[in-house]
């Protein structure tokens, strides 16, 4: 289950956090969204799926710099533009 409820009301009433399994953070007076409360029960798992993400990003971000690395390094040599992508086909 979950409720939206602004964070004046989640103070008023902290007995939410039990009743619900997540409870959303919305401004009363824009409707924007401010985020999302869990849970002890679940906060394991959501600690654990966030991790999991930032780490498949770093890793992204990472491997994106590093395929600038070769340049910096000279590994690449006098290879022609074609040749690198013929390279890189075989390689992925």
């Amino acid at each position: 289950m979950t409720k939206t409820m602004s964070i004046r009301d989640l103070t008023r009433n902290g007995s939410m956090l039990t009743e619900y399994d997540y409870i959303d953070i919305e401004d009363k007076k824009t409707h924007d969204y401010k985020g999302v409360f869990v849970p002890s029960r679940h906060a394991g798992e959501v600690k654990d799926f966030l991790d999991a993400k930032l780490m498949k990003k770093k890793k992204n971000e990472l491997a994106g710099i590093l395929q600038f690395a070769g340049i910096a390094d000279g590994e690449l040599g006098e290879k022609s533009i074609q040749d690198l992508m013929e390279q890189k086909k075989s390689r992925y």
